[in-house]
């Protein structure tokens, strides 16, 4: 074997065992991917597609629930009623809501640069719908500024949904 010339016949067959020895452990390759990978994905797309889970529908309660919350904020906001509107906030909320926060911040800042808000389209991509800790982002139009990013910050706090923290961004 160590005597084997090029463009020989004994190379050329040599050189055909060799390729075909490559093509085989190619093939066993994919076929032992296709082996490991695809009933996985199967089983968890078919697991998630099958029947709502108990997380689901907390994850589902806990969306209406933030909803809700903000709902009733957003009316307040608008009306500019202090009391009512710090009443959704968190005791841990960030920065602390009270009179002074509700004055400079959404009234001196928010309000003055957007207005009211008129209408709000939910952003599920960065939403997140923890039950406990979740986060709604819209798109809302304002009476000054039509295009506004709403970012609100949810925790339960006593089993009661409550604002961690309200963020008004111009787009």
């Amino acid at each position: 074997m160590s005597d084997i010339q090029p463009n020989t016949p004994e190379a050329k067959k040599l050189a055909r065992k060799v390729s075909d020895l490559f093509l085989c452990i190619a093939a066993a390759n994919i076929v032992l991917i296709a082996i490991v990978l695809w009933p996985r994905s199967g089983k968890q797309e078919q697991q998630s597609a099958a029947t709502p889970t108990q997380t689901d529908a907390a994850t589902h309660g806990a969306i209406h629930e933030m909803e809700a919350v903000l709902a009733d904020a957003l009316a307040d906001y608008n009306a500019k009623d202090e009391s009512r509107f710090t009443a959704h906030f968190s005791k841990q909320a960030e920065p602390p809501m009270d009179s002074r926060v509700f004055k400079n911040l959404f009234i001196g800042i928010y309000h003055d640069e957007f207005g009211d808000v008129l209408s709000k389209t939910l952003s599920s991509a960065e939403s997140s719908s923890d039950p406990d800790f979740g986060m709604l982002v819209y798109i809302v139009e304002c009476k000054k500024r039509p295009k506004t990013k709403l970012s609100v910050n949810f925790r339960r706090e006593n089993g009661v949904m409550k604002i961690a923290q309200w963020r008004m961004e111009k787009m």
